[in-house]
């Protein structure tokens, strides 16, 4: 358990787990100014309620199997989040974090190609919300994210993301949406 820290101004790395730093917990740590604020390279981690910002990468998964991003604000970085992976996917479970103001990309999923679970973040403002290599539902079991964007236009291709084919066919319209009562994804099937 890594808890509590304030990590700042380092021109790496915040904080690092080496790629044999498997079933670790980095909950609540501050990490500021850094290259990368927290950067995991190894498995089966949980990387929950931290602030990254100011940092060239807030969150960075590079090489992580299973990994789970839960409540993390990641904001004003110049990449929010980065996950990737070489080869077999990585498996990334990521809900209630938010990914906002920062200067290059929200999301950044180049290089994965595996199976990412991403839904019920606020994932907004950013100069590019989501970037990938390759086509991809940002939803998970009809619930999708928050864009920035009111419905029925909740998240539009291309100006959410960098690519026409990568879609979040669940999308909210309202900021934490999924946390309040009556609210709905704009696309969510009828109730019967």
């Amino acid at each position: 358990l890594l808890t509590g820290n304030i990590v700042q101004a380092n021109s790496y790395f915040g904080i690092y787990l080496w790629p044999s730093a498997n079933s670790n917990r980095v909950i609540r740590n501050q990490v500021t100014s850094n290259g990368y604020g927290i950067a995991d390279s190894s498995s089966y981690n949980i990387i929950a309620d931290n602030t990254a910002n100011l940092n060239g990468v807030g969150i960075e998964t590079w090489g992580s199997l299973f990994p789970t991003l839960t409540n993390n604000n990641v904001i004003s970085n110049s990449t929010g989040f980065n996950i990737g992976r070489i080869g077999s996917g990585s498996n990334v479970s990521m809900s209630g974090n938010t990914a906002s103001l920062n200067t290059a990309v929200g999301i950044n999923l180049y290089y994965n190609s595996g199976p990412c679970y991403i839904y019920r973040n606020n994932i907004y403002s950013n100069v590019l919300n989501c970037y990938s290599n390759n086509a991809r539902e940002l939803s998970y079991n009809q619930e999708g994210n928050y864009w920035g964007h009111p419905c029925p236009n909740a998240f539009t291709p291309v100006a959410d993301s960098d690519r026409g084919d990568i879609k979040d066919d669940f999308a909210y319209g309202v900021q934490d949406g999924w946390l309040l009562p009556g609210v709905f994804p704009c696309n969510a099937p009828p109730l019967g």
